[in-house]
Formats: structure tokens, C-alpha cells, sequence
């Protein structure tokens, strides 16, 4: 049983939690400058705003 966790756990790509993690967090970030860049401004810049924030996101995710 004692052995079984250790293999699993130490086995356990950490990349894709900590990505899964960032993904969400992506998503959060990506919602709210949408929905902050669609109350002011108009349909380019909306479009240009919600493409920006996210390529950066992903950027830093996968700098880290």
C-alpha cells in the first residue's frame, strides 16, 4: 500500500497540475479583461484585448 502511493506520487507528472493550475487561472484572467474590455471601447479593441492578456498568461506559464 506504502509503496503503491510512493510510485504513484513521486511518478506523478507535477507539469500538468501545475498547468491545470494555470490554466484555470488563465481562464479567471481571461474572463475578467474580457468583461472589463467589453463594458468601454469597441468590438476591435475588445477582440485585440481578450487575444493579448491570454498569450501572456501563457507565456508565463510556461517560463516558469
Amino acid at each position: 500500500m506504502i509503496s503503491w502511493i510512493n510510485t504513484h506520487i513521486i511518478n506523478t507528472p507535477y507539469f500538468i497540475i501545475v498547468f491545470n493550475l494555470g490554466w484555470f487561472l488563465m481562464l479567471i484572467v481571461y474572463t475578467k479583461w474580457y468583461f472589463k474590455s467589453s463594458r468601454q471601447g469597441n468590438k476591435e479593441e475588445r477582440i485585440l484585448y481578450s487575444i493579448l492578456p491570454k498569450q501572456k498568461q501563457n507565456l508565463s506559464i510556461l517560463g516558469d
